[in-house]
């Protein structure tokens, strides 16, 4: 664990690339959404009917179905949004939000790899990580840090450097320093999810 002040990531010690490799495409296993073996994580099939890639509004990603840049909420704002451009990979629900939930608070930080190569099919992704200088994770308070025991924005940024073959934006892992606790996002709604965050940083 990296100390001082702000200094809050745990880097595990990384595997070489041919392990890496030989765990995640030779290894066979259960799909963990319709159990069929054997397969990856989430087998071909799951991730061609839960994880085909929609129209999303540039601000919030929430799924559109019009042309329009914006979704009807975002368009109403009285300010526009500070964001220029925000993708998802999947929406959260069925099966990606429990998934999801294995990833943050059991440990299983193998998840990141799937998450940056779903985030990698959306050309979007492509050239955000392409012309930005600095990619920058949101810290996790200390006490989610020793429970926890990574950083899954950290994890995530870790991953998609991997997919996209180490090139891109130099990542600040140490940039930013989370002010307080927070209660966990997953247990509020939209509102008060937004709500939640101020202040945090």
């Amino acid at each position: 664990m990296q100390q001082g002040e702000g200094r809050q990531y745990i880097d595990r010690m990384p595997l070489p690339s041919p392990l890496i490799a030989l765990s995640t495409r030779l290894v066979p296993g259960r799909c963990q959404v319709c159990a069929r073996w054997p397969a990856q994580p989430v087998c071909d099939d799951c991730l061609a009917r839960f994880a085909t890639p929609r129209r999303r509004c540039t601000a919030c990603a929430v799924p559109i179905e019009t042309a329009h840049a914006l979704c009807g909420a975002c368009l109403t704002l009285p300010h526009a949004s500070p964001l220029s451009r925000c993708i998802a990979a999947v929406d959260y629900g069925y099966p990606w939000d429990s998934l999801i939930a294995r990833w943050k608070f059991g440990g299983e930080t193998g998840w990141s790899g799937l998450w940056a190569r779903l985030l990698w099919h959306d050309t979007q992704t492509h050239d955000l990580w392409r012309s930005a200088s600095h990619v920058v994770p949101v810290p996790v308070s200390p006490g989610r840090l020793a429970e926890r025991g990574f950083n899954q924005a950290w994890e995530l940024v870790k991953a998609l450097q991997r997919q996209a073959g180490r090139s891109g934006p130099k990542p600040l892992p140490q940039a930013l320093v989370r002010l307080r606790e927070t209660a966990d996002q997953h247990s509020l709604p939209r509102a008060q999810r937004l709500r939640n965050l101020q202040g945090a940083l």
